[in-house]
């Protein structure tokens, strides 16, 4: 008779993406991050291990005023929100990640029964109220451009949600071990491995957008 012992393994990853809005001309549009579900890269190659995944996104708001674009280009600066690089961002995406797995001993052998992973997204965004003297259009250019610089923080939560999903992957697929401390040692390694690697994708989609620049996300006026 097998013989099962269940353990419970939690650990957290903390990371963030930023955004420095300019004024700047407008080139072409710039493809988007996008989380499919049923991408194949989800599924646990050990069909028998549980997988879940979960999603918590909220936004953060701080005001700005201005009459003129200049003046609110200057209010975000002034009042944006600083990161621990000492830099003030237009726009900031930041992210906790929390996995947990289930580990049974069996027939001599450890594995991961079940894994888990929890992603807490904050999107820190500014916000701006027009005034009765504010003109149509930079009421209009405003809606544009925060229309165009949530779309690129959306890009960087996607990244941020993706690399979480792999991560149930990776321990999914991690296989038998000797001893708890082996299976625990090569969680900790893949899973520190794949963040590590989704902290470079998210600097090359801000190299690559410019910050968000290309896409449009600058304040234009």
């Amino acid at each position: 008779m097998a013989r099962k012992i269940i353990f419970v393994v939690i650990a957290a990853m903390l990371s963030a993406s930023s955004l420095l809005a300019g004024q700047t001309d407008i080139p072409g549009n710039v493809k988007l991050a996008k989380i499919n579900p049923d991408d194949v890269s989800y599924q646990p190659k050990q069909l028998d291990v549980v997988r879940k995944l979960l999603v918590n996104e909220k936004y953060k708001f701080y005001d700005v005023k201005g009459q003129s674009a200049a003046e609110i280009r200057k209010e975000m600066k002034l009042n944006g929100t600083k990161w621990n690089d000492g830099k003030v961002y237009a726009a900031l995406t930041s992210w906790d990640i929390q996995y947990h797995y289930d580990v049974i001993f069996e027939n001599g052998k450890y594995r991961i029964k079940s894994a888990s992973t929890d992603i807490d997204v904050v999107i820190n965004m500014p916000r701006w109220k027009p005034e009765q003297q504010a003109t149509r259009e930079l009421i209009e250019e405003w809606e544009r451009y925060i229309r165009v610089l949530d779309e690129h923080e959306t890009g960087h939560r996607d990244l941020a949600v993706k690399a979480a999903g792999e991560i149930n992957e990776i321990l999914a697929g991690l296989g038998d071990f000797s001893s708890k401390a082996e299976l625990d040692r090569e969680a900790k390694k893949q899973a520190q491995a794949r963040l590590k690697r989704m902290k470079e994708i998210q600097v090359e989609y801000d190299n690559h957008t410019n910050h968000g620049i290309k896409q449009g996300a600058a304040l234009v006026g």
